[in-house]
């Protein structure tokens, strides 16, 4: 597929979602662009944000969407570029300076708070500009970073682009064109390789190092040394928060302040700095190494992950920003341990890494959360549950779930004829298509964790993981259909609720809070069934039979979304803007305390409690039933030759116990004796190749 290909296939997404969703096709390709930079990593929890008016000197103020990263106090602003010819057209220098131009004058004119007193105070670009304001007075502010995002293709003759500081803030210039977005697509949406070339860093020499440790199996190599703060500060002032691998980043954004202790040690003792701080553990998938008089130097770094020392680093820099004149970054010096990981499995070694590095911090396994077995198995249900027929149509469809990333896309961008992709669209709607943070978004919603859900997507994933991770331990079998078809039907719920939300004549036109109405309207109706209908349930069977939401259902959501409106924006939430007061648990305590009692018509439509655990219990017996045929399966597709090779890896690891062994010789045989393994062998055996994996072994490629 050739850019200009690529071009149309998302000109027909967009088309196709903005009908679905009542929205514009610009609307979406900003929906794709904030998924594609939150799922790769390149901001965190990007959020839309349309926001124009004139300011000061009738300057034009426009942004289209925003982030606020807590570790590294970088806010970032973009606006879109949107051209919706089949046709590939360029985006010049003229355009972004002016791009840019709009986006600084929405920063200026926020801390000299012109926007604040002139433009509607429930708008949500009023709301975020005192937001700024406030912050930016705070000190908790270090830099801007302001994107251009393009379905165009950028002009060749744009080569780099700097701009001066804005409000004496450093500022970074990104654009995101037609080209970036593809190959960002190609490579399976993975993360933009950082490369540090040390000795632009280090007045041209490299970083002295010694070779610790080396596997002997080629997988990694480990190297030891002495990082000077001022190069480990100076580079994570300009990637910023991409240095740190994700599970760090989430724990500094909860940790929020700077660790007191090495702030101190910062300004008062930075020669024992080395001394009284554990140092950093950090990953690369390849460094370039020179030979000196000294010894060996590191002269540059690929893939550079910081997997543990996330606090010292953020503390480095935000030391160093918030106390210029009292910090002596030139006399301190950090201990690093950094593994070159050499194979083609790196994340998942990453991963593993980053776990065992962080067991003594407060980083729960939820956030490890991505390859849970949650996900697998309901990416499974989704491949297997036809949705029915509906609205005269006389084709079923399917609900796609988005485990890897971009596998939609990917999916489409495989298929090598626009008659094959218009099959699998017709079976597969873009309206269809739930990501992991859009089911955590769902999911916690009816667990009535409303506040967590206003927190932002990736936050959000903490609590919804810690519940799936209960269920899980109780059994797996209760991600079953049953499971799947009920947290769709939640999924039609939220998707309705917003169209209403959008329609309704109270909604302030342009305000920014339609995602806090809903949450904390459905988390609210879940509340009330559940106090006040103690035996009685939704009928979700209803609503996935429909793919819709019932009369009864949506006249009570449209009903209760008023009174969320209400309470959200009401004096209780001080000084405090509607957005922040979403996230804090107070308001979802005060909400629920609030009177309101579930019509008659609406409780009529409930259905017995006793009527869902029924069939909670039929579908956990047929999965328990399905789950040890396909164990069965999965054992005897892998092949004899396989099982006899992980034995051995095993057994020269000494993992490998008799009951194990046993089992494994009985697979081993299989071919010759004709004989399967049964179903308590059958899960013994994936249990053991789980329990290979989590020991080092790449079980995938034995």
């Amino acid at each position: 597929m050739n850019i200009k290909e690529y071009k149309q296939l998302l000109l027909d997404d967009f088309m196709a979602t903005s009908e679905a969703n009542e929205t514009s096709p610009e609307t979406e390709f900003i929906n794709f662009a904030v998924e594609m930079f939150n799922d790769t990593e390149e901001v965190y929890d990007l959020l839309p944000c349309y926001f124009t008016m004139r300011g000061e000197f009738n300057r034009k103020i426009l942004i289209d969407g925003y982030a606020y990263e807590e570790s590294d106090k970088s806010y970032t602003f973009f606006i879109s570029k949107f051209d919706n010819s089949e046709e590939i057209t360029t985006i010049t220098q003229t355009d972004i300076n002016n791009f840019v131009k709009n986006m600084e004058a929405f920063i200026e004119n926020s801390i000299s708070r012109f926007i604040q007193k002139n433009s509607e105070i429930s708008s949500e670009g009023n709301l975020l500009a005192d937001t700024v304001w406030r912050r930016y007075n705070a000190g908790l502010v270090s830099k801007f970073k302001l994107y251009v995002i393009t379905n165009c293709l950028l002009s060749e003759s744009v080569k780099t682009i700097k701009y001066h500081d804005i409000a004496n803030k450093p500022v970074e210039v990104n654009v995101w064109d037609i080209n970036r977005f593809y190959n960002a697509d190609e490579n399976n949406r993975k993360k933009e390789p950082i490369f540090i070339d040390v000795r632009k860093y280090c007045n041209g020499v490299g970083l002295p190092a010694i070779k610790a440790f080396d596997g002997g199996t080629g997988e990694y190599t480990a190297y030891l040394a002495v990082i000077p703060a001022t190069l480990l500060a100076t580079i994570y002032d300009e990637f910023g928060s991409r240095l740190l691998e994700g599970n760090v980043r989430s724990f500094l954004s909860a940790a929020g302040k700077v660790n007191k202790g090495i702030k101190e040690t910062i300004l008062k003792e930075p020669k024992y700095f080395f001394t009284y701080n554990n140092g950093i553990a950090t990953t690369a998938t390849e460094i370039e190494t020179t030979m000196t008089e000294d010894g060996l130097q590191i002269t540059a770094i690929k893939d550079l992950q910081i997997i543990n020392g996330g606090q010292t680093t953020a503390s480095l820099l935000n030391t160093k920003i918030n106390f210029k004149k009292e910090t002596r970054l030139e006399e301190i010096f950090v201990a690093m341990k950094l593994t070159v990981i050499n194979n083609d499995n790196s994340a998942k070694m990453i991963e593993k890494i980053s776990r065992c590095a962080n067991s003594q911090n407060k980083v729960s396994d939820a956030d490890f959360f991505s390859n849970s077995p949650f996900h697998i198995r309901y990416e499974q249900l989704s491949r297997s549950n036809l949705a029915p027929a509906v609205n005269g149509n006389q084709y079923q469809t399917m609900w796609f779930y988005e485990r890897a990333r971009g596998s939609y896309k990917q999916s489409q961008m495989k298929l090598t004829t626009k008659s094959q992709r218009d099959k699998f669209t017709l079976l597969h709607p873009k309206s269809q298509v739930i990501t992991k943070t859009d089911l955590a978004k769902f999911m916690n919603s009816y667990y009535q964790l409303p506040h967590w859900v206003s927190r932002g997507a990736q936050k959000n994933m903490k609590p919804f993981a810690e519940k799936i991770e209960k269920i899980e331990s109780q059994s797996l079998d209760n991600i079953n259909d049953y499971f799947f078809k009920q947290s769709i039907a939640v999924a039609i719920i939220f998707k309705e609720l917003e169209k209403e939300v959008k329609r309704a004549s109270w909604f302030p036109e342009g305000s920014g809070y339609r995602a806090n109405i809903v949450t904390y309207t459905i988390s609210k109706l879940f509340y009330c069934i559940e106090n006040q209908c103690k035996k009685l349930s939704l009928n979700f069977d209803v609503i996935w039979n429909k793919q819709n939401i019932y009369p009864e259902l949506r006249r009570v959501l449209i009903e209760l979304a008023k009174i969320t409106f209400d309470h959200i924006t009401s004096p209780k939430r001080m000084i405090m803007n509607v957005t922040e007061w979403c996230k804090k648990e107070e308001c979802w305590d005060l909400y629920k305390k609030e009177d309101y009692s579930l019509p008659d018509y609406f409780v009529k439509t409930l259905i017995d409690f006793g009527e869902v655990s029924d069939k909670k219990k039929a579908a956990k017996k047929e999965a328990k039933i399905n789950n040890e045929i396909s164990n069965e399966i999965e054992v005897v597709k892998l092949g004899s030759k396989y099982w006899e090779r992980l034995m051995m890896k095993a057994k020269e690891m000494g993992i490998c116990n008799i009951i194990e062994e046993g089992d494994l010789r009985v697979v081993i045989r299989m071919e010759r004796t004709g004989i399967p393994p049964n179903k308590v062998q059958a899960k013994r055996l994936l249990d053991f190749r789980k329990k290979c994996s989590s020991e080092g072994i790449d079980v995938d490629n034995i």
